[in-house]
């Protein structure tokens, strides 16, 4: 298991996207917002999800992609991105692959294995600038654009 830490890289990986095609983070080519979330059209992971939809335009303009993560199969990512009407590509990692390698898996008795909610800001590089693992849902996607800004007003974004 990886201990992923702010100046270290994720994991390279790819997986299917609503947009069509696989998203590979070797094709990363601007600072990406990754958040990982447990379940398409949950009350939590809708309020999160409406939050990013929210502030989409503000991470754009700011030179950064928002992509959704979660195990769910790209019908119901689909369905997600319809009904809540999300400006931004969610990804497909059917089996939880890619959450395992980025250490999101929890038990949740008494035998499934659930991702936690966890959002990771990288750069072109796949290195990490920011990690966020205690979410308020209602809250985070403010939080992130603070941070971006701050980094931005540093000269390190």
């Amino acid at each position: 298991m990886s201990q992923l830490k702010v100046g270290k890289k994720i994991p390279s990986f790819s997986l299917p996207s609503t947009s069509g095609i696989h998203f590979s983070t070797d094709a990363i080519d601007r600072k990406t917002i990754l958040f990982f979330y447990p379940l398409d059209l949950s009350s939590g992971c809708t309020i999160e999800a409406r939050g990013f939809s929210l502030a989409y335009d503000s991470f754009s303009e700011l030179g950064y992609e928002v992509l959704g993560v979660s195990p769910d199969n790209l019908k119901s990512h689909n369905e997600f991105r319809e009904k809540e009407n999300l400006p931004f590509h969610l990804l497909a990692d059917e089996g939880s692959v890619v959450c395992n390698q980025f250490d999101l898996l929890q038990r949740d008795p008494p035998d499934e294995m659930y991702p936690i909610r966890r959002t990771f800001l990288v750069d072109v590089q796949r290195t990490i600038l920011g990690i966020w693992t205690d979410i308020d849902v209602s809250t985070h996607s403010e939080d992130v654009v603070n941070f971006v800004m701050d980094v931005l007003e540093k000269g390190e974004g």
